[in-house]
């Protein structure tokens, strides 16, 4: 079956950060789960599918699907296998909206963040946030291409185990990645001039110097 398509956009507010990999995502997460106002949870990787399915059928799933397992147990505060459960009800035809609308009621009057670096892989991964929330906020966060490459690629090759990985490929993808964003962040202030508050860029070493005045 195909996931069924979202009959008007998402109400609830909620926050994206942008950022390639090795960007400070994790550090920026702690910070902004802090804010009593914000639910600031794993890694989603739930906007590049249309369905759950979609989502599963995916091999490289089963390093990230922790994300939203974690995620489940702290909103619900249940089990590991509670959690898994639950995820097994939204079946494979749930379209990922469903789910991020049901993280969102979760959440309470928190407001829900998701900052999958796999997000800003694709502007049209992008859009589709702007095509499903209403009132999406976005923080396009930026580290030095050199620390960030250079952690990328001990990532790669370490922790994925994919030795073959070069550091011209790492750089292009925090090249590729980042030019989505900056594409992606001037059209939506383009079209959006009212909001131009509900986006932000932020760089990674503003943020380490003064995590507080950076993320006020």
């Amino acid at each position: 079956g195909t996931a069924a398509p979202i009959a008007e956009r998402l109400r609830r507010p909620i926050l994206f950060v942008l950022s390639s990999p090795r960007s400070g995502s994790s550090l920026l997460q702690l910070c902004l789960q802090a804010n009593p106002a914000l639910y600031a949870g794993q890694e989603l990787y739930l906007l590049m599918f249309d369905s759950m399915g979609e989502r599963a059928a995916v091999p490289e799933m089963r390093f990230v699907e922790e994300g939203l397992v974690k995620t489940i147990m702290e909103l619900s505060a249940s089990s590991a296998a509670a959690a898994r459960a639950r995820i097994a009800r939204f079946g494979a035809d749930c379209p990922t909206w469903r789910v991020y609308q049901a993280l969102q009621r979760m959440s309470g009057p928190r407001m829900l963040v998701d900052k999958t670096p796999a997000n800003a892989s694709h502007v049209s991964f992008m859009l589709r946030a702007r095509e499903t929330f209403e009132h999406a906020r976005y923080i396009h966060l930026i580290r030095h291409p050199y620390a960030c490459i250079s952690s990328g690629l001990q990532m790669f090759r370490d922790f994925l185990d994919v030795s073959e990985t070069t550091w011209a490929m790492v750089e292009q993808s925090w090249v590729d990645t980042n030019r989505a964003c900056d594409e992606f962040m001037a059209e939506l202030r383009a079209e959006q001039p009212e909001q131009r508050g509900q986006s932000m860029v932020l760089r990674y070493e503003d943020f380490l110097r003064d995590p507080a005045g950076a993320t006020r």
